[in-house]
């Protein structure tokens, strides 16, 4: 780890984000190797930027032969392009602060709170804008919007118009096959109904599907090794961690305006990732703290939310969620995922994970003629004054991939 990277605090305050809190939220939500992508972009565009000697000299590691895959273009990456081809009457940072937000089908999750730290009328114009890109659907902050936002790029007719009716209004009748109330209450015939529905079919309700990837190298952030009985939280060393200034690029005076404007550029990247490298570090620490029987002796996880971690940090919940967006750790061996360890709780102190291996133990060790039943699985745990319900039972049990009692039975 380089010398240079120093954790700073940043005081909250209420006023609406600047360019450098953006940033720093995009970069604390990227991965690694949409990071790694990012500071290569920035290195070959600003002259500012460079990479500490220390880490060339020593860069040539098998992790970068393991890691290398031929480039794929990714859904934020495709729409920044798009971006550079449209007119914009908004701060781009919020741009791409929305990009940087969608989930994995292409929805755009934000709170209320972070629509107005953006400030709305910024939000509302980049969000118009990302509505208007490519794939069509993308920046939907529902099924209902996605689906109407490719309906509304088609040439308006009368099924059209019904098919925006139907999707406003009456989603859960289509998806119930009432189809007899849907003739009725928008008093068509069932030929007419079909041609709304074939249209509907034919909309992706997942924007972002074409843009999935399977990873085939995963290149952790953090580095968790033991030492006795206690563990060490250490971050894996990447070459975005060694950036400087460059103090050798000069430019004539007239262009001090840009050189200016590089300069800054090149040090809010290197502030905001140091904020994403202090963030990662004390929320790794806490969880290794909270889930130190996991960690030590591979006992079951303890009921551990994001807000959970939210409040001793004294961070928000979404800053949690973005810091462990598509981030692992290396433990013995193994390669983590940082959502995994986070777990729904049940009653205090009691997880769904702690349900689930409760339910295998359970099922393991019964008598594989007389296979225990879910209702029976429900009676063992109450009188352990755990309480759960037959069908969360049964949902756990399928969702281990564990047959019913009469699959079971020998």
């Amino acid at each position: 780890m380089n010398n240079r990277i120093k954790y700073t605090q940043t005081q909250k305050n209420s006023q609406k984000f600047s360019q450098l809190q953006i940033q720093q939220l995009n970069i604390l939500q990227m991965s690694n190797e949409e990071l790694s992508a990012f500071v290569e972009a920035e290195l070959e565009t600003n002259p500012f930027l460079e990479v500490g000697e220390q880490f060339i000299s020593n860069s040539y590691d098998f992790d970068l032969i393991l890691s290398y895959t031929s480039p794929t273009k990714n859904l934020q990456q495709e729409l920044l392009e798009q971006l550079l081809m449209v007119e914009t009457d908004f701060d781009t940072s919020v741009f791409e602060y929305l990009i940087y937000s969608l989930d994995s089908n292409g929805y755009l999750q934000l709170t209320q709170d972070e629509i107005n730290d953006l400030g709305s009328s910024e939000f509302e114009r980049a969000l118009d804008c990302l509505q208007s890109l490519e794939p069509a659907g993308v920046g939907a902050r529902s099924l209902k919007e996605c689906l109407s936002i490719q309906i509304n790029r088609l040439d308006q007719t009368v099924i059209t118009k019904l098919t925006l009716r139907i999707i406003a209004d009456s989603l859960t009748l289509l998806a119930n096959k009432k189809w007899d109330e849907l003739c009725n209450r928008y008093r068509i015939d069932f030929e007419t109904l079909k041609e709304a529905i074939e249209l509907i079919k034919s909309l992706n309700p997942k924007p972002a599907s074409l843009y999935s990837t399977t990873v085939e190298y995963i290149d952790p952030d953090i580095i968790i090794k033991q030492q006795e009985n206690e563990f060490v939280v250490e971050l894996k060393d990447k070459k975005y961690y060694h950036l400087t200034l460059s103090t050798d690029f000069e430019l004539d005076s007239e262009f001090n305006e840009y050189r200016k404007v590089l300069s800054c550029r090149a040090k809010n990247l290197m502030k905001s990732i140091t904020k994403r490298c202090s963030t990662l570090f004390d929320i790794t620490q806490l969880v290794v703290q909270i889930q130190e029987d996991y960690f030590l002796n591979g006992g079951h996880l303890k009921p551990m939310t994001l807000m959970d971690v939210a409040e001793k940090l004294e961070l928000s919940e979404s800053t949690i969620s973005r810091s462990i967006n598509e981030k692992y750790f290396e433990c013995r061996g193994s390669i983590i995922k940082f959502s995994d360890l986070f777990s729904r709780r049940i009653q205090e102190d009691i997880s769904v994970d702690f349900i689930k291996n409760s339910i295998k133990e359970l099922i393991k060790a019964e008598d594989k003629s007389h296979p225990v039943s879910d209702r029976e699985i429900q009676m063992i745990l109450s009188s352990k004054d755990i309480e759960v319900s037959r069908s969360a039972i049964a949902k756990y049990r399928q969702q281990m991939g564990i047959l019913s009692t009469y699959q079971r039975k020998a």
